[in-house]
């Protein structure tokens, strides 16, 4: 971590006032972290990290929240958006079939965000050792408005490496858990502020606290019947053109087959402008994995991850993107989802 943190200091009680100096701060994040693992040579404390690196591909991500755009502090802690942020790193790992190792962490704390550090600190600290992941530096700073939270991660590729291409007709569409849920409980978070926590603990902890499908991805990543393979951060909708986009080729999605939870179900009964299915197609933020798997594989995938549930199937890029509906009706499927650049 480098750069002194001016006009910052990191007080006997965990509070940064007055002035400070870069060390103290860094011993504090040090000891937050905990101790990395034997695959860390040099970690917090230096001008770099030194890592041993894996004989094998590696992979990299980053990925960024923001203050006002991706959480806000009226619903939600520090410790859940440093859980989250490295969470959703973590799921771009999965999408690709691999497993995570090393975490490079900047964050930029806005006006009246100082106490904060360490909380976020100890978010991602959780989620680390759930995922045996290391924290190996970054860098704190000001930021002379909102509060960001910027997580690059570096990770080791599987036997197979699997990409957004390779999808083919008549191969099958599938995903590892709800959908929907993430979406809901940001709505509810929004309404009723931290009493959702109590009245819809499991969709509110799906927006706060998302599961990435780490233990799965990595498992997808040891098999060859998987053809393609994304997570599901913007959407199904969304996330699945891209894959129809990269392969060239159709879907259709059967909506009596979309796994959508209780809670999402009963809390859309309740808010105003507001569907399960439409949570669940347009919702983002889910971070489940969506994936297309060669049909004569199918049993070998189920028994490497006993979760993954058909949801639709491969079709000719002609018959474009079709939803069809618990009436048997067929219609296109828009493109909408989360975008990342509206204001």
């Amino acid at each position: 971590m480098r750069g002194t943190i001016s006009g910052f200091y990191w007080g006997r009680k965990g509070i940064l006032t007055g002035i400070m100096r870069e060390f103290e701060l860094i011993e504090q994040i040090r000891q937050t972290v905990g101790k990395p693992s034997k695959r860390v040579l040099m970690g917090i404390g230096d001008d770099c990290a030194v890592l041993h690196s894996p004989k094998a591909r590696l992979l990299a991500t980053t990925d960024c929240l923001v203050e006002g755009v991706h959480f806000d502090f009226s619903y939600m802690s520090a410790f859940e958006v440093g859980f989250k942020a490295l969470a959703v790193n973590l799921s771009d790992i999965a999408a690709m079939g691999g497993k995570p190792l090393y975490a490079l962490v900047t964050i930029g704390l806005g006006k009246g965000a100082e106490q904060s550090v360490r909380e976020l600190y100890r978010g991602m600290s959780k989620i680390a050792r759930d995922f045996s992941v290391d924290i190996v530096g970054g860098n704190v700073s000001r930021s002379p408005r909102q509060t960001f939270v910027d997580v690059s991660l570096i990770g080791q590729a599987g036997l197979h490496t699997h990409f957004r291409k390779g999808a083919k007709k008549n191969d099958l569409i599938a995903v590892t858990g709800h959908l929907g849920a993430s979406a809901v409980g940001l709505r509810l978070l929004k309404t009723m502020g931290r009493v959702a926590l109590s009245r819809y603990p499991t969709v509110s902890r799906a927006h706060l606290m998302p599961s990435p499908r780490v233990i799965e991805g990595n498992a997808l990543g040891r098999l060859s019947g998987v053809t393609s393979l994304i997570d599901i951060s913007d959407g199904l909708a969304a996330d699945l053109q891209h894959i129809l986009a990269a392969s060239n080729v159709g879907a259709l999605i059967e909506q009596d087959a979309l796994p959508i939870h209780l809670q999402t179900e009963k809390a859309c009964s309740e808010l105003d402008g507001c569907t399960a299915l439409e949570c669940a197609l347009y919702g983002g933020e889910d971070y489940e994995l969506l994936m297309t798997i060669a049909p004569k594989y199918l049993a070998e995938v189920k028994r490497a991850v006993p979760k993954v549930k058909i949801i639709g199937q491969v079709l000719s890029a002609s018959q474009g993107c079709v939803l069809r509906r618990a009436n048997r009706v067929v219609q296109q499927l828009g493109l909408r989802g989360w975008d990342h650049l509206s204001p």
